[in-house]
């Protein structure tokens, strides 16, 4: 699976609707084919914008052809004559944000992907540093569980030098099979002595049981396990489980096969969308586990509260984009929640929707502020 594929599979059907009323489709007179490509040559890719207004073009033959914006789905319109595909959208503040974008299209019956790209806007913060390749391994396993009644993948990442903090700190990441994604922030702090040599282990979800088309126009609830174990105000069986297999089965391995510290202000939690919902959730109900949570973007659920707040507290880095206005309410509410019972919470507000590239730049910084060297 590829990994943009893994990451929008995050982002099911019945949530693109929901990330926000901010952006807005321009009804508006197509323009010719050939000022549209002579834009497309001129802007060197297939999104650029105008004042507030995003233009996405698409070239090529197809039979229907979406545009993937964040985790927003664009319905795109054929230009006559033309191998051309084009959509607009307004957003607040577009100079000042980027937009991760790909295609879903539909040829000959058969649906694809194509490879992810991104833009950026003029005034938005400067890009993080990425490593190219990584210096350090990702090894997958399934490993048995008997909460779980049955096997589950865990990919791990391991950096390239050992750390000087013996046993190294940790990260536990819901949504595992995307671990290179924040591999590829890590590395680059790690060789910057920014932070110390810090695995990632990274639990795979449920996935979604059968198939779905590329556009999630076929989605159905039912089916979608991931969710199931992801978020609380499902009230699933499936939740339970999943819990003890991520928060006790998964560390013990871990702690056995690398050596990774059980002190819990060395170990984060680390979640995005669904998975950030999970990832707040763990570490409200397991301060004793993880003193660091790390959530973008939650999914849907109630803020904690208390009637006594906890004694023992994690440490919470919360991020969302203006773009997904839900997602970017309901952690804001999370984050005044936490704030109201006296946690330390950070919330970043970015100007971006539902977007893989906004998650990685906040984990540079939620990861330095919760494994910085003294």
């Amino acid at each position: 699976m590829s990994m943009f594929r893994s990451l929008v599979s995050l982002c099911p059907g019945w949530a693109v609707g929901l990330l926000g009323s901010s952006p807005t489709t321009i009804p508006e007179e197509p323009p010719l084919a050939a000022e549209l490509a002579l834009r497309l040559e001129s802007e060197g890719q297939a999104l650029w914008s105008d004042g507030n207004i995003a233009t996405v073009v698409f070239e090529g033959e197809a039979e229907r052809v979406s545009a993937w914006l964040g985790g927003e789905l664009l319905p795109l319109s054929p230009i006559p004559d033309s191998p051309l595909w084009h959509g607009t959208r307004r957003y607040d503040r577009l100079a000042e944000g980027l937009l991760s974008y790909s295609f879903a299209v539909t040829t000959e019956g058969k649906s694809h992907r194509t490879e992810l790209h991104l833009w950026r806007g003029s005034e938005a913060p400067p890009p993080i540093g990425l490593a190219d390749s990584l210096q350090g391994q990702i090894h997958t396993q399934a490993i048995d569980s008997d909460r779980l009644g049955g096997a589950r993948e865990v990919s791990v990442y391991l950096p390239p030098t050992p750390s000087e903090t013996t046993p190294p700190p940790v990260i536990y990441m819901a949504d595992g099979a995307s671990v290179e994604v924040y591999a590829k922030v890590l590395e680059p702090l790690i060789f910057a002595d920014r932070i110390p040599a810090t695995v990632i282990v990274g639990v795979h979800n449920g996935g979604y049981l059968g198939e779905h088309a590329p556009d999630f126009s076929d989605y159905d609830p039912e089916k979608d396990l991931r969710m199931a174990e992801y978020l609380p105000v499902l009230a699933s069986e499936h939740f339970p489980r999943h819990e003890e297999f991520f928060c006790e089965e998964v560390p013990i391995w871990a702690e056995d096969e690398f050596g990774v510290s059980d002190s819990s202000s060395q170990i984060a939690v680390l979640g995005h969308s669904n998975g950030g919902r999970f990832a707040a959730t763990m570490g409200i109900d397991h301060p004793d586990h993880f003193g660091h949570v790390i959530a973008f973007s939650m999914g849907a659920g109630e803020s904690p509260s208390w009637d006594s707040p906890p004694d023992r507290k994690a440490r919470f880095y919360l991020a969302a984009g203006t773009w997904e206005q839900r997602y970017h309410s309901t952690t804001q509410d999370f984050h005044r929640a936490l704030k109201e019972a006296g946690f330390h919470s950070t919330f970043s507000s970015r100007v971006a929707s539902h977007d893989v590239t906004m998650w990685q730049e906040e984990f540079a910084i939620a990861v330095v502020q919760a494994f910085a060297r003294q």
